[in-house]
């Protein structure tokens, strides 16, 4: 007698978002509530860091209240965004998440935003290619002239 296997739960992939901040409650937060809508039928989870760099405007309080699922990590305020990226990258990289989601706090994301990235990501993955996805955004200061879509297709580079 030939025995089908039972279908395997498949585990939903962990992406971990690395913020970093100073004195912009309103755009952190706002980009958060975008991050958070993405999550839709159990495809992905996220651990969101942030990095808080001593913010003085209540940033890193307003994400704790609205948004307890974030880690917060507070410092002393001379990281800027490349340091408090790092520390950011350093804390997410003690879970084990199977990609890493590098965001700007003033962005914006698409509606399918991050299931598009992990899409593209699997379509390399299973031609065996190991890249850098990266998504394309829109800038919303200086307009249309400056956007660009994410098409589903994704910049990859191999590593």
């Amino acid at each position: 007698m030939l025995e089908v296997p039972e279908k395997r739960a498949r585990k939903p992939l962990c992406i971990a978002v690395l913020m970093t901040c100073f004195n912009r409650r309103e755009q952190t937060v706002r980009c958060l509530e975008q991050v958070f809508s993405q999550v839709q039928d159990g495809a992905f989870t996220l651990y969101v860091t942030l990095v808080d760099d001593a913010s003085q405007d209540g940033t890193g309080d307003a994400v704790e209240s609205a948004f307890p699922a974030v880690n917060v990590v507070r410092s002393s305020g001379n990281l800027y965004w490349n340091q408090g990226m790092r520390l950011a990258f350093a804390h997410a990289n003690q879970r084990e998440c199977d990609a890493y989601l590098w965001l700007n706090d003033d962005t914006i994301l698409y509606p399918h935003a991050i299931s598009g990235l992990i899409t593209t990501m699997q379509k390399l993955q299973s031609l065996g290619v190991t890249a850098i996805v990266t998504g394309s955004t829109r800038d919303s200061v200086n307009g249309p002239e400056a956007t660009a879509d994410f098409a589903g297709a994704g910049s990859c580079r191999s590593v």
